[in-house]
């Protein structure tokens, strides 16, 4: 099926977003510094994205500005935050419709019997295997995960990724890595979570699954990046989104 540039265009144009935050500035510039040459982590609400070396500084910024839309988008129309499998249909949804093609392989549900398990262990686990083949990609993720562990509640970017994943009873939260594929393009690996409990969610990654108490889903999948699509609608979802940069945007220290 042929990509409709102009449909997309329209798209962006009319996506509804939440309200505009409370004290917003216009900004000229992005909320990180997105370089070329080397790895590179950021938060994007609650999405992890990880750049390998290779992969250019203006397409991360694109590529991290496409993801905030898409979560923006889904944010005003979820507004029951619990509803997780809901709302990413709606995130999936709108990657596709800017040049995504989302290989959306569904949901899965975790179990373990015995004690449960930690999250951040299985990521780790679904990481290794997703990304094995892509060393470079492993290491970026598994340098991030550990880092979260001796990162102080007051850091920007953990209160950002907090407030995204964690409602009430339910967290949902995505690691994306971006590569350079080899026709001078960009593949992304998603790996997408759901966390449903009986209890209060705190400190999403660290939540330990017990059985009958919590459910853990997971969606893993590969997304190819129309870079027609991504340069062509840098501008207007860049535009779109400026707003909320400063709020849902922040750089990690691996």
């Amino acid at each position: 099926m042929t990509f409709d540039l102009k449909q997309a265009r329209a798209f962006v144009a009319s996506a509804a977003l939440p309200a505009r935050p409370a004290g917003a500035v216009q900004q000229d510039s992005t909320a990180v510094f997105f370089e070329s040459t080397k790895p590179q982590t950021v938060v994007v609400g609650s999405d992890v994205m990880a750049f390998v070396a290779g992969v250019e500084g203006e397409v991360r910024s694109a590529l991290s500005d496409s993801a905030l839309l898409a979560q923006l988008v889904a944010n005003q129309k979820n507004p029951d935050k619990e509803d997780v499998l809901s709302w990413f249909e709606d995130y999936f949804e709108v990657l596709q419709s800017i040049g995504w093609t989302v290989q959306d392989n569904g949901f899965v549900e975790y179990a373990e019997s015995g004690e449960g398990f930690e999250v951040h262990e299985k990521i780790l686990e679904f990481a290794t295997a997703a990304l094995g083949p892509a060393p470079a990609a492993l290491a970026v993720v598994t340098a991030t995960l550990n880092a979260l562990k001796d990162v102080g509640s007051n850091a920007g970017w953990i209160t950002i990724f907090n407030r995204e994943t964690q409602h009430s009873k339910a967290g949902r939260f995505q690691i994306s890595v971006a590569e350079p594929d080899t026709k001078g393009g960009v593949l992304v690996t998603m790996l997408a979570f759901a966390l449903k409990a009986e209890k209060t969610v705190t400190q999403v990654l660290f939540f330990k699954v017990k059985k009958t108490e919590a459910t853990f889903r997971k969606n893993e999948g590969k997304a190819s990046i129309n870079m027609e699509a991504l340069k062509s609608l840098r501008d207007p979802i860049r535009k779109k989104v400026l707003d909320f940069q400063l709020g849902y945007v922040a750089g990690l220290l691996t």
